[in-house]
């Protein structure tokens, strides 16, 4: 429909927590044969909405083993899982080098991990997609290579709302990396 070649040549998958949606957004592959000549990359569609059946917790990042948090900030799918608990699952890589960064920092420890975009629905910090959504989004991933894929998780569309957080209460770094989303999420549109 968005008149996409396929497999496309990277993805954006935006989970956005307050929404309860994942947007799939693409960038469509160059016509050329050698890309390094390419003026300027396509701008990414959208795609795709799905419904996010389950996510635990709220607006806010995750900081700990067992908050049940869903992690907000800038992912990759790091594995794939087609012998999930969940039908199929994605392997977030949380945390990531910024979340261990601002944990050094701040001197904490067991920042849980295992998140994932699966099946089922039912999360402890993961997005439950359910069964038939989660096989069109595996078998995408899969085609277009993980390598090719950001995800990219916040606590509601910032291009367009505010999150419900008392930001007095979050660590100081927050702010900043709503401001990178924010921006990132403008763009996409």
């Amino acid at each position: 429909k968005q008149d996409l070649s396929y497999p496309p040549k990277h993805l954006y998958l935006v989970g956005l927590k307050a929404e309860k949606e994942l947007r799939v957004y693409a960038v469509a592959k160059s016509n050329r044969d050698d890309d390094s000549n390419e003026i300027a990359s396509s701008r990414p569609k959208l795609i795709h909405t799905y419904e996010i059946i389950a996510a635990s917790g709220e607006a806010g990042p995750k900081l700990k083993e067992g908050d049940w948090q869903v992690p907000e900030g800038f992912y990759k799918i790091d594995s794939f899982n087609p012998n999930s608990l969940y039908h199929l699952s994605l392997r977030v890589n949380y945390p990531n080098q910024e979340d261990k960064a601002h944990a050094e920092n701040e001197k904490r420890t067991k920042l849980g991990g295992d998140i994932m975009i699966h099946g089922s629905n039912a999360s402890v910090g993961c997005l439950a997609m359910g069964d038939d959504a989660i096989e069109e989004i595996y078998v995408l991933v899969s085609d277009v290579g993980r390598e090719n894929v950001d995800v990219i998780l916040a606590p509601c569309n910032l291009a367009k709302a505010k999150p419900k957080i008392k930001m007095d209460q979050q660590p100081k770094w927050l702010s900043t990396l709503y401001k990178r989303l924010t921006e990132v999420l403008s763009d996409l549109g």
